[in-house]
């Protein structure tokens, strides 16, 4: 999970060192830094998507949140599976996934009776 914060970090980063002069590439070389073509979320920078994936609303502002679904050695790089939420929208979204994990360990009446008391909790 990550809360991204800062517009500085939403950006493509480089990952083409192509135009970048052999010295430099040498001294990035040292520094155990690749000269190889890498995915956004190896490198720091986040693509923001238009919409929230909980409630479909558009991400007009930062912070939001962002979880990776796995590892990207796991993924095509360039299809790393990101899930961004509005910071409002985390708790509904984790609550309702509580309600699910509960409706398998404890049944739907009791699961949906526990999310009915949370959500009366809150207001």
């Amino acid at each position: 999970m990550a809360i991204v914060n800062d517009d500085i970090y939403v950006a493509k980063p480089m990952n083409d060192l192509s135009d970048v002069d052999q010295e430099t590439k040498d001294k990035l070389k040292e520094l155990g830094i690749t000269d190889e073509p890498i995915s956004d979320v190896e490198a720091g920078f986040y693509r923001v998507p238009d919409f929230c994936f909980f409630c479909g609303e558009r991400i007009l502002e930062l912070p939001a949140v962002m979880w990776a679904g796995v590892h990207p050695s796991e993924t095509p790089k360039d299809n790393h599976p990101q899930l961004w939420l509005h910071v409002d929208c985390v708790k509904t979204f984790c609550d309702r996934i509580m309600r699910d994990y509960n409706e398998i360990k404890l049944g739907k009446d009791k699961a949906d009776r526990i999310l009915e008391i949370q959500k009366l909790e809150e207001k």
